[in-house]
C-alpha cells in the first residue's frame, strides 16, 4: 500500500493508504463524508 494524501476545494486533506490515486481519492471522499477533491499526491518516504 501507498500513502497518499489528498485535497479537497474547501481546503481539507487526508493521508491514506491505498493501492492506487483513484482508490485513495474514493477512500478520502468516503472517510470525509463528501467533497470534490482538487488533487492527490503520493506522499514519499511514507
Amino acid at each position: 500500500m501507498t500513502t497518499f494524501r489528498v485535497f479537497f476545494t474547501d481546503g481539507d486533506a487526508l493521508d491514506v493508504d491505498a493501492k492506487n490515486p483513484n482508490a485513495a481519492r474514493d477512500i478520502a471522499r468516503d472517510q470525509k463524508g463528501g467533497g470534490i477533491v482538487s488533487k492527490v499526491k503520493r506522499l514519499k518516504g511514507a
